[in-house]
């Protein structure tokens, strides 16, 4: 499974570079603990990026899974101004 963040509202500006972003995963239930890729970063850009999610033991993660527990991607961004 994997989901696309939409960092825009944060307004990264594309002629510094691609921030630096630090994500985590949040959720309720067990589950969302039994994940793994939740602190990696694929495709960043000024606009956004994407995280993979998979179960730690199972290649199956359906989406419901994520949905039921409420989970969200944490995000904080940093961009140097230099």
């Amino acid at each position: 499974m994997y989901i696309n963040v939409d960092t825009s509202s944060a307004n990264f500006r594309s002629d510094l570079g691609t921030p630096v972003y630090v994500i985590s995963l949040s959720g309720s239930g067990a589950k969302v603990g039994e994940v793994v890729g939740a602190a990696a970063v694929y495709e960043p850009t000024d606009r956004g990026f994407r995280v993979y999610l998979q179960h730690f033991r199972d290649a199956s993660l359906p989406p419901s899974q994520a949905q039921e527990g409420g989970w969200y991607v944490n995000w904080t961004g940093v961009q140097s101004i230099d």
